[in-house]
């Protein structure tokens, strides 16, 4: 039994249509994009976002201070940059936070507890974007800290484009900055939920969650390459009925 010249046309968009949707899946890095309503404290502090489509709850410490440089207090819009790219993206990370999306801005030290970011749906493979964890001379020598309950990969590392610094540094879950920046991933998958806490006081620093999930052109382009088999098959059996009948 023969397909069609139509059925092998529609075949071929759907191959073509899922190959770009899988590629598109695999790259595209989402980041959390903040509510503007939040609360601040030490702890018990909240923030809400979203992250292509999954929700965001942030609980934990968000500092209150203002800064007249950035314009923010408890969560920056606009500010950092997080630039240069490349001190944020890179492995499976191929983008930036865009810095309207927000930042979480902290201080960590004495007082502060553990602060965790919930999904309302598992995500796999989530990172976190650090932008000035910890300061070096001549203002302060401090090195910050993140400790997280899941093990974090380093997949991007260097100046910012605000006050320089470098690559921030990993040794188990505890990642260091000496006014550090940069990207890490958490190779697991259905994660719904990341803990860390901030043992060592510094003035300031922020961060952001992402992850990398299709975006809503990709799940486009697969329902379209999914329509295109269903008509394949479709007319495939049309033209056996009408074999048989004749």
């Amino acid at each position: 039994m023969k397909c069609s010249a139509s059925s092998l046309i529609a075949a071929r968009l759907w191959l073509a249509g899922a190959s770009v949707a899988f590629a598109t899946a695999a790259n595209a890095t989402v980041w959390t994009d903040w509510s503007n309503s939040y609360t601040t404290g030490q702890t018990g502090a909240q923030a809400t976002g979203s992250l292509g489509g999954v929700g965001v709850t942030y609980n934990g410490e968000i500092a209150g201070n203002a800064y007249a440089q950035a314009g923010c207090a408890g969560l920056c819009f606009g500010y950092p940059s997080w630039q240069p790219s490349t001190s944020f993206a890179g492995g499976a990370v191929t983008n930036a936070p865009p810095p309207g999306f927000g930042a979480i801005q902290l201080i960590g030290g004495a007082g502060t507890g553990t602060d965790t970011i919930t999904f309302s749906a598992p995500v796999n493979d989530p990172v976190i974007a650090i932008w000035s964890l910890g300061s070096q001379p001549p203002n302060s020598d401090i090195h910050a800290q993140l400790v997280f309950d899941l093990p974090p990969t380093i997949v991007a590392g260097g100046p910012s484009s605000e006050y320089a610094g470098q690559a921030i540094t990993l040794s188990g879950n505890t990642v260091t900055g000496f006014e550090g920046n940069g990207t890490v991933e958490f190779l697991d998958k259905g994660v719904t939920s990341i803990t860390f806490t901030t043992p060592v006081y510094e003035n300031w620093y922020a961060f952001t969650v992402g992850a990398a999930v299709p975006e809503p052109s990709t799940w486009a382009l697969m329902l379209i390459g999914f329509a295109g088999v269903g008509y394949a098959g479709y007319r495939k059996t049309m033209k056996s009925r009408l074999n048989v009948t004749a």
